[in-house]
């Protein structure tokens, strides 16, 4: 079985294509990944018609797929550039208060990749589209945007772990902080269904098998009180990582609710201090092309959006509600 509706539920979009400051628009392409190989062969050449993937009239293509991110900047001397995956149960929009406050506090920018199926992505999430969308997303950074990818810091909430930890073990990055991450959705699945349903689930994002093959720094964030993925996985995982890592585990914080600075800010910090990151003074520029809207319209109507508290799933709600102090 397949039980993809269990494992991605999607709350109701809390965004809409103006809602959001800086929302982008960034094409699903494997283009950017053929960009890096072409440079690193040192025969880059312009391909900017190909990448943009727009008309005649400078407007993107109608028939092109693409995947919304929302861009949160910090100033033009950044010090650290964050590639964000949000949890289950919320999209980009409502993640973004957290993601701001995560800037502000480790000065930072960052960029949150939405899933399809969730906000204004339409589609079915699934493992397969997540990583690959991932991957799309990393390698426009580093060959559309110019960014070099020892300066991105991966970070994964829950679900989030998957892709980010996909990326660490697949791509160059310069650290990874995984907070509530799993070993595996089939592991999650057993601790709370138990082994029979976990044998009916198939399995995806096998962090346990990834993490092995990421060699860059990872921090493990993960809360002792925490009933939807137990610690022990951020454990399991902490062990089995070869590269450089660090683990805080908080007494207090669940799967939903922390405190922003002790259980998160302090320990990135803290994690992030010794790798000696250098402040970048070069203001990222993105491509005129990824701010336009897609020519096409969105299933999901103004009303509705705003009315997401009343339509949300109970099991939405539960998954991750998201509550922290300052």
């Amino acid at each position: 079985m397949d039980f993809n509706n269990f494992i991605f539920p999607a709350p109701t979009p809390s965004y809409t294509v103006h809602s959001l400051d800086k929302l982008l628009w960034v094409p699903r392409t494997r283009f950017f990944s053929m960009k890096n190989i072409v440079k690193s062969m040192g025969k880059f050449e312009n391909y900017s018609e190909a990448a943009t993937s727009t008309n005649s009239a400078g407007s993107p293509k109608q028939n092109q797929i693409y995947i919304p991110c929302h861009y949160q900047k910090y100033d033009d001397t950044t010090r650290n550039f964050i590639l964000f995956f949000h949890g289950n149960a919320e999209d980009i929009g409502l993640a973004s208060n957290f993601t701001k406050r995560l800037g502000m506090a480790l000065k930072a920018d960052i960029l949150s990749v939405e899933y399809p199926g969730y906000g204004l992505y339409e589609g079915e999430a699934n493992a397969k589209t997540i990583i690959e969308d991932a991957e799309i997303i990393f390698d426009f950074l580093t060959a559309e945007v110019g960014i070099e990818p020892e300066k991105i810091i991966l970070m994964g909430r829950s679900i989030g772990s998957g892709p980010a930890t996909h990326l660490a073990a697949n791509r160059s990055p310069g650290a990874l902080v995984l907070m509530s991450p799993y070993t595996s959705i089939k592991a999650v699945v057993k601790d709370m269904a138990g082994h029979l349903v976990s044998t009916l689930v198939a399995e995806r994002f096998s962090n346990i098998e990834e993490i092995e093959k990421a060699d860059c720094p990872c921090l493990f964030i993960h809360g002792k009180k925490d009933k939807v993925i137990p610690w022990e996985h951020s454990q399991s995982l902490f062990m089995k990582c070869k590269a450089a890592t660090l683990i805080h585990l908080s007494e207090t914080m669940t799967h939903n609710t922390f405190k922003l600075a002790v259980d998160i800010v302090n320990p990135i910090k803290k994690f992030l201090k010794p790798l000696g990151f250098k402040e970048s003074r070069k203001a990222i520029k993105f491509p005129e092309y990824v701010s336009k809207v897609p020519e096409k319209e969105f299933k999901f109507a103004e009303k509705e959006i705003k009315e997401k508290t009343k339509n949300m799933t109970v099991a939405a709600k539960v998954v991750e509600n998201v509550v922290y102090e300052l």
